[in-house]
């Protein structure tokens, strides 16, 4: 080995050097053999020592660090799914307000569902593509969750003045606004968390055993080759589970709401 060549070489001069003043002061080969022996035996062993002990201490951290990264994809996976149910009858209700408001009737949702995610997941994640897909859906989901606030705020405004016999047509404006961009924002977030859900199940259907052997041999991120055709078959599975088997699921997204008749 190089660095064990540049280690004895540098052992010998130390050595003859020591001989060299020794000698000035009689003492003799035999007295100090043993004591440079065993002062290089420690050395090396203490040296090779180290360096394995470094090795096995970066094995561990690195086999912690995937072992997290493979929990933080399961734990994503279970939160996208309720979020999807929330997102899904989010979007019966954007629906409803569209089928329910015309000439003579504007129509009031009564309910929009915020949207749960775990913040700081991509700090537990070691693909970059989930990473910066996570992320991007994560903002996303937290500019959702301000504008169903305020569509409450505005919401509940509108309905108290209807009461009253007053309605500001400014204000049915902007709540108009409001929902049709809430429904542009969370068909989008409903397709990303639709494509991220896919790769997550893609991912722990994988056989791992060699991706976390690399992982643990050289660190850095873990990138995943699966193909397009996998993925789209994932989209279709999670479709058609999350299509309502019955009368029954289909009461789920039953969009309350109520009408304001305009005047003639």
């Amino acid at each position: 080995m190089p660095q064990l060549a540049i280690y004895k070489l540098k052992m010998q001069e130390f050595l003859n050097s020591i001989l060299e003043s020794s000698s000035s002061e009689k003492i003799t080969n035999v007295l100090i053999a043993p004591i440079i022996s065993a002062f290089a035996g420690g050395f090396f062993a203490a040296f090779w020592s180290n360096k394995y002990e470094s090795k096995r201490r970066m094995d561990e951290l690195r086999m912690d660090k995937y072992i997290e990264h493979r929990n933080t994809i399961v734990q994503l996976e279970h939160e996208l799914i309720p979020e999807r149910v929330s997102m899904s009858r989010n979007l019966a209700s954007f629906q409803a307000f569209k089928e329910g408001t015309n000439e003579i009737r504007f129509r009031i949702l009564l309910r929009l569902y915020k949207l749960a995610l775990s913040p700081g997941l991509s700090l537990k994640l070691l693909n970059m593509d989930m990473i910066n897909e996570y992320a991007e859906l994560y903002s996303l989901v937290e500019s959702i969750n301000l504008d169903v606030f305020y569509h409450e705020t505005l919401s509940n405004k509108i309905l108290n003045d209807a009461k009253e016999g007053r309605v500001d047509e400014s204000m049915l404006i902007m709540y108009s606004t409001l929902v049709g961009n809430l429904h542009k924002n969370c068909l989008d977030a409903n397709e990303k968390s639709e494509i991220l859900l896919a790769k997550c199940k893609a991912v722990v259907d994988l056989k791992d055993d060699g991706i976390k052997s690399s992982y643990i041999k050289n660190g850095g991120t873990i990138e995943y080759s699966i193909p397009s055709t996998v993925l789209q078959d994932k989209r279709k599975d999670i479709v058609n589970q999350e299509k309502p088997l019955d009368r029954v699921d289909k009461t789920q997204f039953i969009a309350p709401y109520m009408d304001l008749i305009k005047p003639v």
